[in-house]
């Protein structure tokens, strides 16, 4: 029901405890080829190990899964490793909130573009989250393939991203449910994720607050 390719820009988009890091977390957990970018220094997901070099190992396994959780005057390291990640091919990096890559780390957000723009050919996925949809570059809106836009409490968010998705995304939906759009579909699809089940389903109308898992 829910397709991402394996060169998607994919965009996370809502406020803290909606559901979109325990979402994120079911998408993630299986991959093999993954980098997690936490500038937070809060993401946690089983099986994958803190690289605290930023940089791959000179003996690094085909198959490998990453926490990179860069410091401030980690950018220019962040940033190699990166370009780093963009050779390997066949990856799927993950920032947890680009908002923050955005004020903290310069040299790392112009690769993430560079990823951004050119990364499909190599097969390299970039997905991103935010809280913060209008504090992000245009760039990394307009590239993606892929939205999930959680509740947002400010309309003016709200109304941002109806620009990119639909006008269904000013609806204020309640937690753990979200509007997914990719580009070839006619409309975004109201969803939710079943906490108990771990299961994604399509919801036909939005529900009251008291029907969310």
């Amino acid at each position: 029901m829910i397709q991402i390719r394996n060169s998607d820009r994919v965009l996370f988009v809502g406020m803290t405890g909606t559901g979109k890091t325990t979402l994120v977390k079911h998408f993630l957990a299986d991959m093999n080829r993954c980098i997690i970018i936490d500038p937070k220094h809060t993401f946690r997901l089983e099986g994958f190990k803190l690289n605290k070099a930023i940089r791959f190992p000179s003996m690094w396994q085909r198959d490998f899964q990453m926490l990179i959780r860069p410091r401030r005057d980690d950018d220019d390291r962040l940033a190699d490793f990166l370009i780093e990640a963009f050779r390997k091919k066949n990856v799927t990096i993950y920032c947890d909130e680009l908002a923050v890559m955005e004020e903290r780390f310069p040299e790392s957000i112009s690769m993430l573009r560079e990823i951004a723009l050119t990364g499909r050919e190599k097969h390299v996925s970039l997905w991103n989250a935010t809280q913060r949809p209008r504090g992000i570059p245009t760039l990394f809106k307009t590239e993606c393939e892929v939205f999930f836009n959680f509740r947002l409490q400010d309309d003016d968010d709200r109304k941002h991203m109806s620009g990119y998705i639909g006008g269904e995304a000013r609806e204020k939906i309640p937690h753990h449910t979200f509007w997914y759009y990719r580009g070839e579909l006619d409309a975004p699809r109201l969803m939710s994720l079943d906490l108990e089940t771990n299961q994604i389903f399509e919801v036909e109308e939005i529900p009251n607050e008291s029907e969310v898992v």
